[in-house]
């Protein structure tokens, strides 16, 4: 539901790694991407090569429920160096000027997402750049750009713009599981379904139409 993400359409990862919050006083954290259901996590290193193109995935593996690869955090952050330096350094420290010793920061914002290969680009058979998010074996453009930009402008905008301009656009998918599942069903309910009662309607208005007129 946050403004960065909640107009733009599917985006892409490769490789992605997990979110997990750790509560932290003074600071508001906001899932921004999340994947579908039907995940897997594996413990890092994983080996993965080309083989596992020959094994067809085992979708009762597949049932990890919704990710966070993508959050946002706001507000005042610790210092990292809070409670770590000695008295005897705090007193030398406080001695200069140029240096001043903070237990938090001002009010600011961060944006991350767990895949290193997020706005990375592919290239063609031709040598030329594709667009990130652009993936080449189903020619299919995801909006990793329009995520980006709207990251960006969200972390560099104190007016609040973002948010005025964004629509609530409501992004009804199918359930790529339910379909695969329920298909013969749907198809046979949408087409034999219809043939069928037209068959019964015909049967009952010759039946009626003989016994009228014979």
């Amino acid at each position: 539901k946050h403004p960065v993400s909640k107009s733009i359409d599917a985006v892409m990862t490769r490789f992605t790694s997990t979110i997990d919050f750790v509560k932290v006083e003074g600071v508001d954290q906001v899932p921004l991407l999340e994947t579908s259901p039907y995940t897997k996590t594996q413990f890092s290193p994983v080996r993965v090569h080309l083989g596992m193109i020959k094994d067809r995935p085992d979708e009762k593996q597949y049932q990890g429920g919704k990710k966070m690869i993508a959050a946002l955090l706001e507000g005042e952050f610790p210092s990292a160096f809070k409670n770590r330096l000695t008295p005897s350094t705090m007193a030398v420290t406080d001695t200069i000027k140029a240096f001043t010793n903070l237990p938090k920061s001002k009010p600011t914002k961060m944006i991350i997402v767990a895949d290193g290969d997020f706005m990375s680009s592919d290239k063609n058979s031709a040598g030329e750049t594709l667009p990130p998010g652009f993936y080449k074996a189903t020619k299919e453009t995801f909006a990793n750009i329009q995520f980006t930009l709207n990251a960006l402008e969200y972390l560099t905008d104190n007016s609040g713009l973002i948010e005025s301009r964004s629509k609530e656009v409501k992004l009804r998918l199918l359930d790529q599981g339910k379909v695969k599942e329920e298909k013969g069903f749907w198809q046979l309910l949408n087409i034999v379904l219809p043939m069928l009662l037209i068959a019964i309607f015909g049967f009952v208005y010759n039946f009626i139409r003989r016994r009228r007129y014979s």
